[in-house]
């Protein structure tokens, strides 16, 4: 009820907001502060443009408030529900900062704004770059404002445009061939690619525009792999892998031999799997030993890393699984059913080899089966409508029972979308007419027609 309650003042106060005097301005900004960031952000950038100093430093204050809110959502990336959230919520946040900026503000504005969307994590580099890409800020003005900030802000505004298709990234080339040759932070670059690995992402050719010598893979060997730190250690290994067709088995092998933080050990399983299968088949029988010697969770990362070694047939190794490590077949199963680029691995081998995976491996079936009902309810929903006026009662009702249950929670899902984008739509009807192609960029397919708003 009480947030039910801040979201109605919260309105109201929008509503208002002209006719409130300095004092009350102050106020408002000061009482949503604490609502959460969606509805703090539209009295605050009210207060921003405020002739008034007191109104605009402390919408300032809450503006900073706001933008420590959003990315602390991001602090840990294992937490993948924190993670969503903080992803919707900068969506909301930035597109009502996005919306404020006019071609005809004052240089000094834009640029304020530029760079105050770039500070936001999740969604804020998307919409600094929808500025370039509007023409509501011009290339040159980009260039001149990305001088001023770090080559972490500037390699985040080119990752955004490597998403472009090539129609988009012709228009605007120079500009960011320029910001490529620009960088000179290792760190930065190091952290870029480790992130690339980890959003499965390939490297773009354009990134060959950095300096060599910020992506040398010995110099990796030599730092980021030496670091005591672990997290250091690991974004090396995922830079390494990005940047290398191939590491060396050998030096992965002595990495798993000898490091004792599972983390570490962890992103060489990852790298293997991530490779294309049987890059890294000579590794399978030392993985396959520790396999045999580890706890669950590092054994499940290991049997991944041996189903892309390919180095032996995947119902071969699920049978060697199921007999000297039973406890970890349910584990198996659920990724299956995820449909995960595992799973894809072990579909495959079921239209290869039909007949073993008739018996013993009928379970692996069935977890494929589930997997397509999670993925695609309605398409099983269509097909099972075919059966459901069958004579035998009992399988009618299981029948009619499932299809019931699996719209009622396809209904929940849609209800659940809407919720989430409240604010958003919010803040276009407040502002009708005014950046409705971007709103419905986000509901596109693909990341070409993202960009085509």
């Amino acid at each position: 009820m009480e947030s039910g309650k801040n979201h109605d003042n919260g309105l109201e106060i929008i509503a208002r907001w002209e006719s409130f005097s300095e004092e009350e301005k102050i106020m408002a900004i000061r009482d949503l502060a604490g609502s959460g960031p969606e509805l703090a952000i539209a009295p605050v950038l009210s207060g921003i443009t405020s002739s008034r100093f007191a109104v605009r430093n402390e919408a300032k204050k809450g503006l900073e408030l706001i933008r420590s809110q959003v990315n602390g959502f991001f602090t840990d990336p294992e937490q993948k529900e924190r993670v969503l959230r903080g992803m919707k919520t900068s969506t909301s946040v930035c597109y009502r900062i996005y919306a404020r900026v006019r071609p005809e503000m004052p240089p000094g504005e834009l640029g304020y704004f530029f760079k105050l969307l770039l500070e936001f994590e999740g969604k804020g580099p998307y919409f600094a770059y929808m500025l370039v890409y509007k023409g509501i800020m011009s290339p040159d003005a980009m260039e001149q404002t990305m001088a001023g900030l770090s080559d972490f802000k500037r390699l985040a505004l080119i990752d955004q445009y490597l998403q472009a298709p090539p129609g988009v990234r012709f228009k605007f080339g120079f500009s960011f061939i320029r910001l490529l040759k620009s960088i000179t932070q290792r760190e930065a670059v190091i952290r870029f690619y480790a992130a690339l690995f980890d959003r499965q992402q390939d490297a773009d050719p354009l990134l060959n525009n950095i300096s060599p010598d910020l992506r040398d893979t010995n110099k990796i060997k030599a730092v980021e792999l030496q670091s005591p730190s672990p997290e250091i250690k690991i974004q090396g290994l995922k830079a390494l892998a990005m940047l290398s067709t191939e590491i060396s088995p050998d030096l992965l092998m002595d990495i798993l031999s000898k490091e004792k933080r599972l983390k570490v050990r962890s992103a060489v399983y990852e790298i293997i799997e991530n490779s294309s299968m049987g890059v890294y088949a000579d590794l399978f029988y030392p993985v396959l030993e520790i396999f045999y010697n580890c706890g669950k969770d590092e054994a499940f990362k290991a049997f991944k890393a041996l189903v892309v070694s390919g180095k032996l047939p995947l119902y071969a190794l699920l049978e060697m699984v199921r007999k000297t490590y039973p406890s970890l077949m349910p584990v198996i199963y659920n990724e299956i059913s995820s449909l995960s680029r595992i799973s894809f691995f072990i579909i495959q081998d079921i239209a290869l080899n039909k007949d073993k995976y008739l018996n013993v491996n009928i379970d692996v079936n069935l977890a494929c089966i589930f997997g397509m009902i999670k993925k695609r309810p309605e398409r099983v929903v269509r097909i099972l409508k075919k059966y459901d006026n069958i004579a035998r009662d009992p399988l009618r009702e299981e029948v009619t029972g499932f299809i019931e249950k699996t719209k009622d929670l396809l209904s929940k899902e849609k209800q659940s979308i809407e919720t989430e984008f409240d604010s958003i739509i919010q803040g276009i009807r407040q502002e009708p007419g005014k950046n409705a192609g971007i709103i419905r960029s986000f509901f596109r397919g693909t990341i070409e027609k993202n960009w085509k708003c």
